[in-house]
């Protein structure tokens, strides 16, 4: 073969592969495309500066007519409009969306709270999702805050999507329901990492893997701030668990909970009645054994009345400062004369409480805001060992804790000065729903 033979073979080879590897990697181009997210502004130009002339809607189709850069120009009612293509997916790409089973899921994980809340960065409802610090001042119902989760469930699909169609994979509901929750966990891991256990095993085709492999792809992304985070592996455990059976395995709400403890049904219950929470950033740590402190009390007093603390916004107190997370639920105890400090304008909100100071809150809660009453036997407290350790503020508040069965004591000891543990508290909250609430 001459020179110039081997030149021009070498010049088709390079004709053929360069749009065999175009395609692998694909731009997007021209053509019909489905809106993946809720509500997709329309725009006079390329730009999100531009004003906005329309809105397309999720899984409505558009035909982008030309892409420039990161944006698709479409035909919108006789005028020349601009999508982001952030936002659609090429027709037949999306297989699905959120399904009933991984709603539940992330819903479990997220948890439900009813009222905005400080979310270390942003205030927070719902299920986790975002809002401003002007937004739902009275609050908002499961299904609202459902419909937001949905909401922002769909740029994480988008994502996906995007992963998925590029790579030509198939998956199932549930697997799609899976790597959902994995995506709005780490945000788009797809595009931001070039490669990955999980990413690889897919394009490879998940079939091809043993379950055990696949659980340590998942597993893979199980840490913070370069530790090992108990409540990522948890939450790892329930999607690789979701991608592989193809049934929602919501499991225990709390990683440090085992069905073995005697606290097990208690945490279960105030969790499910959204009375108390996780301590960790990532809510899966709910620390049993740790001391409650004063202002989770009174937090935990607000959730088991339902109560809407956004209208308190101010401090009576020189250490509790506005804008702290804890500000408006002192601030609703202390108007509602629910606690009073402890002294000097402080309220001490990082302490502990004492075991004595809880059933006095819990106490004046059931009388000031549930508005119940009875007849208090006030000897009950001297059948205990220490009944002389209860301080006398206290004694008729522990009379009616002990009456009601809110309480019951160990070793024929009340232990009143001792702080109160989470687990206890759990314990005597749901005692307090089932006996004086009559909530089962």
């Amino acid at each position: 073969m001459s020179i110039h033979q081997r030149i021009l073979a070498v010049m088709l080879i390079v004709l053929i592969l360069i749009p065999a590897t175009a395609a692998v990697v694909g731009a997007a181009a021209p053509g019909i495309y489905v809106v993946s997210t809720g509500t997709l502004n329309v725009r006079a130009q390329a730009t999100t500066e531009s004003s906005v002339i329309g809105k397309v809607y999720r899984d409505q189709r558009v035909e982008i007519l030309e892409v420039s850069g990161n944006w698709g120009r479409i035909s919108y009612n006789g005028q020349t409009g601009w999508v982001s293509m952030d936002y659609v997916v090429p027709t037949g790409a999306k297989q699905y969306s959120v399904g009933p089973d991984g709603l539940a899921m992330i819903k479990k994980l997220e948890g439900y709270r009813q009222y905005k809340y400080w979310d270390y960065k942003h205030y927070s409802i719902g299920y986790g999702t975002a809002c401003g610090a002007d937004e739902y001042p009275n609050g908002i119902s499961e299904p609202e805050a459902s419909a937001l989760l949905v909401q922002a469930l769909a740029k994480h699909e988008v994502y996906l999507d995007n992963f998925l169609a590029k790579n030509s994979i198939t998956v199932s509901q549930k697997q799609y329901d899976a790597l959902l929750s994995f995506t709005y966990n780490l945000g788009d891991p797809w595009s931001t990492y070039s490669s990955f256990k999980l990413k690889d095993l897919l394009i490879d085709g998940a079939e091809m893997y043993k379950p055990e492999y696949i659980k340590e792809a998942f597993l893979e992304f199980k840490k913070a701030g370069g530790q090992v985070v108990q409540g990522l592996i948890y939450r790892r455990n329930l999607e690789s668990a979701m991608f592989l059976e193809g049934t929602p395995v919501l499991g225990r709400p709390f990683y440090d909970v085992k069905s073995y403890n005697w606290f097990y049904d208690s945490v279960n219950f105030c969790y499910n009645k959204g009375i108390m929470s996780g301590t960790s950033d990532l809510k899966y740590i709910f620390d049993p054994y740790s001391n409650l402190t004063r202002a989770q009390m009174v937090t935990l007093l607000a959730q088991l009345g339902q109560v809407n603390v956004a209208p308190y916004t101010t401090s009576s107190f020189t250490d509790v400062k506005v804008g702290s997370w804890y500000a408006p639920y002192v601030e609703w105890a202390y108007k509602k004369n629910i606690v009073s400090g402890v002294g000097n304008g402080k309220f001490n909100p990082n302490a502990p409480v004492s075991r004595q100071d809880m059933v006095v809150m819990l106490y004046n809660f059931t009388k000031v805001v549930r508005g119940i009453s009875i007849t208090i036997d006030q000897n009950r407290y001297k059948s205990f060992a220490d009944a002389s350790s209860v301080s006398g503020y206290a004694q008729t508040a522990m009379n009616w804790a002990l009456q009601t069965g809110c309480i019951s004591g160990s070793d024929n000891r009340l232990t009143p000065g001792a702080t109160a543990q989470r687990a206890q508290v759990a314990q005597v909250a749901k005692m307090y729903c089932v006996n004086i609430l009559g909530k089962k």
